[in-house]
């Protein structure tokens, strides 16, 4: 980009961005080429598969790698006081380790044979990632959840995290060692057959395509278990903004606050009233810039709320210490 135009742009970045404008910067050549017929991203897979075949993907041989500091490095921008709690609840267990040690994986994938077919992965797709929720329609719906490391990459590293936490969560569970493989073929298969099934499918209809709840009991091996799976579905059904709400707020001085959970909920201490300003200033203008990114329709509905309170909130094991902040809104004019 020319030094004027990336001025300009840095001069307005509050501003919404001009779609024409983007795409005259972008190179023509780029726009609208396509991925290759079907069977030539065929004869792509192979060839990678050639060139690493899938029995080198087991290969696991790492030398000279310090675990201790490696996630010490991770730890660099995260809030000193927090550490403490996010190594805490990784010595729970080797699952909560392993959440938590997603740097010490990706330093490990990184100097490992791989597929070379990049994609943008989730980062983190351990098996507790996944879950329900709802979509903006609000229909139930199941699919990952965590996007906070996404990345272009190679694809089987989502895969190999994928199955390695499957092992590690049925260790935990007691499952015998032919069991704990079996649950990683039928992984391994499954996003086999999946991605066989989207490449025939049209392009819009894959990037619409929504794993549903009802999907879910379709494919359940038993009646015990698909009673177990109405049973948190039907949980989902009921969480709501609403429900949530009457667990984590209180009333202060007559108006609803995030309620204080120290040390894992907590507002920011400020020292004097002009901090407060600041801090308040801060934080609107943060939400300003984050309107501009929604769609009309988006726009129009969150311009009915108004923002009353903000909070720390440590979540996760990995995540413990990242900034993580959790904002209370409420329709406005309503009261408390």
């Amino acid at each position: 980009m020319p030094e004027s135009a990336a001025a300009k742009r840095k001069e307005h970045a509050t501003e919404p961005a001009d779609p024409m404008t983007l795409a005259a910067q972008e190179d023509p050549s780029t726009l609208f080429a396509g991925r290759g017929s079907l069977t030539s991203r065929i004869e792509q897979g192979k060839a990678a598969r050639r060139k690493v075949p899938r029995a080198k993907l087991a290969d696991c041989k790492i030398d000279n790698r310090d675990p201790i500091a490696l996630l010490d490095a991770s730890n660099v921008g995260r809030v000193t006081e927090l550490i403490p709690i996010r190594y805490g609840r990784m010595v729970a267990n080797p699952f909560a380790f392993y959440r938590g040690a997603a740097p010490l994986m990706a330093y490990d994938l990184s100097k490992l044979p791989h597929s070379n077919l990049i994609v943008q992965l989730g980062g983190d797709a351990h098996l507790a990632n996944f879950g329900l929720f709802a979509s903006p329609e609000r229909r139930i719906l199941f699919g990952p959840n965590d996007f906070d490391e996404t990345l272009p990459g190679p694809f089987d590293w989502d895969m190999r995290r994928l199955a390695t936490s499957f092992v590690i969560a049925a260790r935990e569970r007691g499952l015998a060692t032919r069991d704990q493989r079996g649950v990683v073929r039928r992984l391994c298969e499954t996003f086999r057959q999946r991605i066989a099934e989207f490449s025939r499918m049209d392009t819009l209809d894959v990037w619409y395509y929504q794993f549903k709840a009802a999907s879910m009991l379709a494919i359940a091996d038993s009646t015990e278990e698909r009673r177990k799976e109405l049973a948190v579905i039907d949980k989902a059904r009921q969480q709501s903004s609403r429900s949530v709400t009457t667990h984590v707020t209180e009333l202060v001085n007559g108006k609803l606050r995030i309620k204080d959970v120290p040390p894992l909920v907590y507002h920011v201490p400020l020292a004097s009233p002009r901090d407060h300003a600041q801090y308040d200033a801060l934080v609107r203008h943060f939400f300003a810039d984050y309107r501009l990114t929604l769609p009309d329709d988006r726009r129009a509905l969150f311009d009915r709320y108004e923002l009353v309170d903000v909070a720390i909130r440590v979540v996760g094991i990995g995540s413990v210490g990242t900034r993580c902040y959790e904002a209370l809104f409420t329709v406005m004019g309503s009261s408390p």
